[in-house]
């Protein structure tokens, strides 16, 4: 038996691009992969959960959470959120109004290796994978290098690269093959960039350093707007 403290997963915090349904389910299952990994690796006779939920949570989805660690003798969670007022809270629950925290480490899952606190052993990592989202916009010269060092880079955990900018076919493909080596996927929001057709349009993809100066002026150099 122990005491274990989880930091920051923030269930139901997501923003941005991780409000994408894809991306959202996914986050949302390994962040409660987080708390089934931590009650059943430790089984933790004191559980305290630092900011488990985002203040926009729904009722439904803290009781649901917290019928699942039914289990766990003693929870302490900080701190107050309102929505504690809608739900009937398990016995074994308790809410904190202070914590004292020294301890530098993040429990989520999202571009992030997740971490527990165990007492008397300090900061472990725990047995779940990783996502982490890399977004590529247009400003980004080099996309395919960008994510292939980002895979080399990577130890553990899968990859969802966000595509906003202006790719060629070839790229495009690069890019999934790499995204795909790590279990990830890819959610492709960019725009095909014409494939050169003779030396002047080759000679300019290359001399052009802006993404949406390589798409503009290829459709210029082929009359396709003024």
């Amino acid at each position: 038996m122990a005491k274990v403290l989880l930091k920051d997963l923030l269930i139901n915090g997501e923003k941005g691009v991780q409000l994408l349904n894809e991306v959202r389910d996914l986050i949302i299952r390994r962040k409660e992969s987080v708390l089934d990994n931590a009650v059943k690796e430790f089984k933790p006779d004191e559980l305290i959960l630092m900011n488990p939920f985002d203040s926009s949570v729904s009722p439904e989805d803290v009781e649901r959470i917290l019928d699942f660690l039914k289990p766990v003798p003693e929870i302490r969670i900080f701190p107050w959120i309102d929505v504690y007022e809608s739900v009937i809270l398990p016995e074994n629950v308790n809410i904190l109004n202070e914590f004292e925290d020294s301890w530098e480490f993040s429990s989520c899952p999202v571009n992030n290796v997740p971490k527990v606190y165990l007492e008397e052993k300090g900061i472990l990592e725990l047995d779940v994978s990783p996502v982490w989202i890399i977004e590529i916009s247009p400003e980004d010269p080099a996309p395919v290098s960008t994510i292939e060092d980002f895979v080399k880079n990577m130890r553990t955990g899968i990859l969802v690269a966000v595509l906003y900018t202006y790719l060629l076919k070839t790229e495009e493909e690069a890019i999934n093959s790499f995204v795909e080596e790590t279990g990830g996927f890819v959610i492709n929001l960019s725009k095909q960039l014409p494939e050169p057709k003779d030396t002047v349009e080759t000679e300019f993809v290359r001399r052009a350093k802006n993404r949406v100066g390589k798409y503009l002026g290829m459709k210029a150099l082929r009359g396709e707007i003024v």
